[in-house]
């Protein structure tokens, strides 16, 4: 293999390892890291789709689809406007688990 191919491979395993041990570190709130990193890009202040999908890199229609189990879960809610923010559960949830995140670098 050349070296660029191994530093890639290299690279996906830290990759791996790091997703797992946050993972493991948000396990308590009942959070994938995933899930984190939306409710993370979505906030408190309003948010329009078009703006939020572009910001994670994905097609709107996924976003939406990545959002319905979380507003259903009562994290996530709309404006008047149509807009996403986090809900006060929402809000709480992610306080929590960025909690967990900053203890484990002490």
């Amino acid at each position: 293999m050349t070296s660029s191919v191994v530093d890639a491979h290299a690279a996906f395993l830290d990759h791996a390892r790091l997703r797992k041990r946050v993972g493991d570190l948000l396990a308590p709130v009942g959070l994938s890291l995933d899930t984190f990193g939306l409710l993370a890009s979505i906030g408190t202040e309003p948010r329009g789709r078009a703006d939020l999908a572009e910001e994670l890199a994905v097609p709107a229609s996924e976003l939406v689809r990545a959002i319905q189990p979380l507003r259903k879960l009562g994290w996530v809610d709309r404006d008047d406007d149509g807009r996403i923010l986090l809900s006060i559960d929402g809000s709480v949830l992610l306080a929590q688990a960025r909690g967990l995140l900053a203890a484990a670098q002490d």
